[in-house]
């Protein structure tokens, strides 16, 4: 028996809608998640050493002179010390990174896309990221006025160049370590943690064991460190970790916030709009009374009746699974382009949860198929 094509459309497209809810709710928990886990660092593979006391390396202190014991540690191929700072730019949050240029590159390809790199001489100059400097409408030699928030300090700083990088640092601005500590409230000599780059033989525990016993080392390829080090300071409460599990240790133990936390969210969104489901597998099976009905009176058993339900449901709910997923990109699209979601300065990217839609295309689909077993007997 033929199945009615325009009653099948008509309840894919309300079954592609309520799609939308869960996924929805899902892709937003999930890329604002992935945004709070990488602020630190978008490189997951970067080791991040910050004060063990620390709530987040963002609001760590700690010693430059650190530096001279971490480069020293067989398997350590580059270090950059880094201060990060929040603060005010014409109204808007942006993210100041302290860094010494020398030291960051070796971890970021920067490709100035006008104006020039910042040098150890640069006392006055920053970098501003390219999607940033699109934003505000900043220029190659523009003048701007920085304020810390948290602190009263105030800056007037000149943009020498604009950066690209090709992630979340195209929105923050770049500046020499020292600046950053004025606008942090920060000593000269110290930082709020230090970016570690090891070989696949360090791991974070090794990394810290090793520190432990470290003999510093002078350093002998960088003027500007030598200056701002000066004595050294022999501090071990320190914590290393991956980048993103630092902020993943910060949302689990002041927020109560995790990747089961998103799982939960997501069955507890599927179990509030259960009910809307069992809806919709009602609709379906009230539209195919009549098919049934000729069904039995032709001589068809259950069994063949409940596999011809099974297989017109599953036809519905491939196409609706094809018109949520358009549904799901243009929303994307439309995100990306003319929403501008920003968190802590870095603009929100949202991308189409392949492995999230899976899982909930498979736990919708087992749901329907026993809301349609269980309902079927009803007609």
């Amino acid at each position: 028996m033929r199945y009615p094509v325009l009653k099948f459309l008509t309840i894919a497209i309300i079954l592609s809608l309520y799609f939308l809810l869960p996924v929805f709710s899902t892709l937003i928990v999930q890329d604002t998640y992935n945004a709070l886990i990488s602020y630190i660092s978008p490189n997951p593979s970067d080791i991040i050493v910050y004060d063990i006391n620390a709530k987040t390396p963002a609001t760590s202190r700690l010693p430059l002179s650190l530096y001279t014991r971490l480069i020293s540690i067989d398997g350590v191929e580059a270090v950059s010390p880094e201060t990060i700072v929040f603060t005010l730019v014409e109204n808007n949050l942006v993210i100041a990174r302290g860094i010494d240029i020398t030291q960051f590159t070796k971890f970021y390809d920067l490709k100035i896309v006008d104006g020039n790199n910042l040098t150890l001489n640069d006392t006055d100059s920053v970098l501003v990221g390219l999607n940033l400097a699109k934003k505000l409408g900043i220029n190659i030699g523009k003048m701007l006025t920085i304020a810390g928030i948290g602190t009263s300090e105030l800056l007037e700083v000149k943009v020498k160049g604009i950066f690209e990088v090709n992630n979340e640092y195209d929105e923050e601005i770049l500046m020499p370590l020292f600046l950053a500590n004025i606008l942090g409230g920060l000593p000269n000599d110290y930082v709020s943690y230090f970016r570690v780059k090891v070989n696949s033989n360090l791991n974070p525990s090794i990394l810290y064991e090793r520190f432990q016993n470290a003999t510093p080392t002078k350093v002998q390829d960088n003027t500007l460190l030598r200056y701002l080090i000066g004595a050294n300071v022999n501090y071990g409460l320190i914590k290393a970790s991956q980048s993103y599990s630092s902020m993943e240790e910060f949302l689990i133990k002041q927020l109560s916030i995790s990747q089961y936390t998103i799982i939960g969210f997501l069955v507890v969104i599927i179990a509030l709009t259960a009910l809307l489901l069992r809806n919709i597998v009602e609709y379906y099976l009230n539209e195919m009374k009549l098919a049934k009905k000729i069904m039995k009176l032709l001589g068809a058993k259950r069994k063949k009746i409940l596999n011809y339900l099974i297989s017109g449901w599953l036809i519905i709910f491939i196409f609706a699974l094809i018109l949520s997923s358009f549904y799901i990109y243009i929303a994307i699209y439309v995100f990306n382009n003319f929403a501008n979601l920003y968190l802590f300065g870095h603009l929100i990217i949202f991308s189409i949860p392949t492995y999230e839609f899976g899982v909930l295309s498979f736990v919708i689909l087992f749901l329907s198929l026993v809301f349609l077993y269980y309902d079927e007997r009803k007609l």
